[in-house]
């Protein structure tokens, strides 16, 4: 069965073939299971049985390493599909064949085993007898044995399945938590060889009292230890744990119910075995959903320390996004003033009365926009067309600022410059005010995404933005700041790490790469020289693009600074070196119809995508005590996140390493 499935797996056409396939791959290895013990019970006797089981585990551990790294090389070699049918063939040629002639005269023996376990009550050689699958599940002493004996096998199922969650709660490197898997079955092969000749001396039934002690330890050690070096104890006594756990399992039932129907049995224990690994996970991630993780985690018990406190909810967490049960640097950051507090409950009755207060007359219709920085709303409008409501988010921009990006809009807007200016008041008012609140209105525009694979809509794109830079570059900001290597660089790698969300195992590393960064970011500002800052939209990319047949329109400026103009152009240059300078070409053969392009600002490409980088995980961090953000992004402040951040970062060093784009 197992190669018939594994020919099914390569030739499955569909997912849903596919899935059957595995079905038919899956219960082959479950008969192999069970009749694998069956054979070897039956074929040893009493005094080498466990010997013969524990050595059977070994070869099984060592295959359990290697099977992963070879299929893994295979796979990358040749496909998962040509992988799967390599694999039918050799079961075919080699496997059956051998297992075939390796069963010879088994008949014989199993008759033999069958003969001892009918007479074992008269012989001085064995006192069990042979139970039936219907006496043992009728035997009370099974369903006291099986919490026991299910236990391994759905915490451990459970502790390996959520050990990247472990490693983010400890602040531990995922890659050395799962580095460590090796040394986990190096030990299991290890403990299985020596377990067999142990059980064969004591019996499993004097060791099954103990059996569970490693996994007890070894919960108390991660429990205990937050040191990175608590992997190590944790892998041994799981490793442990594991090879005790087969041989004892195995010789267990033959000793207490016999060997004459031992596969029916085994088949039975195996089956609950697969039943409980896959509850485990299952009933930990919902213990954990429920806030298990935040008060009494299920493999830390009452050992919390120190060290835990600074991970509480920082991922995936619920809990953390309602704001219960606040960590300790939540407490740091979260000094709210009542503007802030109000902010985070703007319900739909502010939304409704603020418009209100300026003349309109609600509906009722709201509807929730895409936005974080601020609260944006869709507001239905009795007998009129809907309006979209801004409400700013307190303690970002003062009201000089927004009056800037307003003024700008207004500026686009006279210019026929597609872009959404706020709708003023008859006094020319565009801010307003309602309680603690600021708002601004905007008429309501449709649109859709570009397809930034168009080389007209390219174009198109390209003398939109060199209209909009032309008028830009006509007066300064004299309020609103500029994009630098200060404000995006240094300061937000400073916060960052100063409110503690690098874990203590990356902190040296972040803080040498971003030191390096913005070092070389300096290199590349030099090589640009004097560059004109002028106003620019600031954050031009796809989300804040609405296309319709007359072309592009920005939804607002929120983000508009000072900076150079190729902060708006190198958002939508993506792909390889290629395909960026075309795609470059194409925005500068519209763009250059209206503007200038000064080509010293290519130096500086990658020198801002690195700055947004830095810059948009601190704004996450900032931002991380606003419920809505742990909610939004459960991704971020993770341990495998931040992994990825310095893998991204040092990817954009040695870009920034290599010469600028080129205009063709």
């Amino acid at each position: 069965m197992l190669a018939a499935g594994s020919v099914l797996v390569a030739l499955a056409p569909t997912l849903p073939l596919l899935v059957a396939a595995r079905v038919v791959q899956a219960a082959g290895l479950a008969l192999e299971g069970p009749a694998a013990m069956a054979i070897l019970l039956a074929a040893f006797g009493e005094e080498r049985r466990s010997t013969a089981v524990g050595a059977f585990g070994g070869l099984g551990g060592i295959s359990l390493i290697l099977g992963p790294v070879v299929g893994g090389l295979v796979i990358d070699a040749v496909g998962w599909r040509w992988t799967y049918g390599a694999a039918a063939v050799l079961i075919g040629l080699t496997v059956i064949p051998t297992v075939i002639w390796l069963l010879k005269g088994h008949d014989t023996v199993h008759s033999r085993a069958i003969e001892v376990s009918k007479t074992a009550n008269h012989t001085a050689q064995c006192t069990v007898r042979s139970w039936t699958r219907r006496e043992v599940l009728r035997h009370y002493i099974f369903y006291f044995l099986m919490p026991g004996v299910l236990a391994f096998s759905m915490i451990g199922t459970a502790l390996f399945f959520h050990h990247l969650n472990l490693a983010d709660e400890k602040g531990w490197s995922h890659a050395w938590i799962t580095g460590n898997y090796s040394l986990f079955a190096a030990t299991t092969v290890v403990t299985l060889i020596f377990a067999g000749t142990l059980v064969d001396r004591l019996t499993a039934i004097r060791i099954m009292p103990y059996l569970l002690s490693p996994l007890v330890l070894a919960m108390i050690t991660i429990g205990l230890i937050d040191s990175m070096w608590g992997v190590i104890p944790y892998m041994l006594l799981m490793g442990i744990q594991s090879g005790f756990y087969f041989p004892v399992m195995s010789a267990l039932w033959a000793e207490l119910y016999g060997v004459g129907h031992i596969g029916a049995i085994k088949s039975l224990n195996a089956s609950a075995m697969v039943l409980s690994s896959a509850i485990g996970p299952v009933l930990m991630g919902w213990l954990a959903d429920l806030g298990a993780q935040h008060c009494v985690p299920l493999f830390r018990g009452l050992f919390r320390r120190r060290r835990c406190a600074r991970f509480f909810g920082t991922a995936n967490s619920e809990e953390s996004a309602t704001g219960c049960s606040k960590p300790i640097w939540d407490q740091r950051l979260n000094k709210h003033t009542d503007a802030v507090l109000d902010y985070q409950n703007l319900g739909p009755d502010e939304v409704l009365a603020a418009v209100e207060s300026r003349g309109y007359t609600c509906d009722g219709h709201l509807l929730v926009l895409n936005s974080f920085e601020n609260r944006v709303y869709q507001v239905g409008i009795e007998n009129n067309q809907a309006l979209i409501a801004k409400f700013y988010r307190p303690q970002r921009w003062n009201d000089a600022m927004i009056g800037e990006e307003h003024a700008f809009a207004l500026e686009l807007a006279a210019d026929d410059v597609a872009l959404i200016a706020p709708i003023p008041d008859p006094g020319g008012e565009t801010l307003f005010q309602y309680g603690s609140y600021r708002f601004a209105l905007f008429p309501r525009r449709g649109g859709r995404a570009p397809d930034l694979e168009n080389p007209e809509h390219q174009r198109q794109l390209g003398r939109f933005l060199g209209r909009l830079h032309a008028r830009g570059c006509m007066r300064a900001y004299e309020h609103r700041p500029t994009l630098d290597v200060t404000t995006f660089g240094v300061e937000s790698c400073q916060f960052v790490l100063a409110h503690d969300f690098i874990p203590t195992d990356l902190e040296s590393a972040y803080q040498s790469l971003t030191d390096n960064l913005i070092q070389q970011i300096g290199w590349c500002y030099e090589r640009a020289g004097s560059v004109d800052l002028i106003r620019t939209h600031g954050d031009c990319h796809i989300g804040n693009i609405l296309w319709t047949d007359d072309g592009p329109h920005l939804v607002d400026l929120d983000d508009s600074r000072m900076t150079p103009a190729i902060q708006d152009l190198w958002m939508f240059l993506s792909g390889d070196r290629t395909d960026q300078e075309a795609t470059l070409a194409r925005l500068l053969e519209g763009y250059t119809r209206f503007y200038e392009f000064d080509a010293r600002q290519l130096h500086l490409v990658e020198a801002l995508r690195t700055l947004r980088l830095i810059h948009h995980y601190a704004w996450l961090a900032r931002r991380w005590t606003d419920p809505a953000f742990p909610r939004a992004f459960p991704w971020f402040n993770s341990q495998r996140c931040w992994e990825q951040h310095i893998l991204d970062l040092r990817e954009q060093a040695a870009l920034m390493s290599e010469p600028p784009l080129k205009i063709s």
